[in-house]
């Protein structure tokens, strides 16, 4: 995807966002906040449950806390 196409994609995107919470902005950005941790929570659990061989001795690192 060419890049103007790529940036007019996620400004339609991010403009939909804004649209499904009437333009609260602050609320988007607490639930888009929520499901990141969510979803941080979630790796850290499959990185748990996860046998050191199974990923070759790779393990998923959570970048940002």
């Amino acid at each position: 995807m060419s890049e103007v196409r790529q940036t007019n994609y996620q400004q339609d995107e991010i403009d939909h966002l804004i649209a499904d919470y009437n333009g609260d902005v602050k609320t988007l950005i607490s639930r888009l906040l929520d499901e990141r941790q969510m979803l941080i929570r979630q790796v850290e659990v499959a990185a748990c449950a996860m046998s050191f061989g199974y990923g070759r001795g790779w393990k998923p690192k959570i970048p940002v806390k």
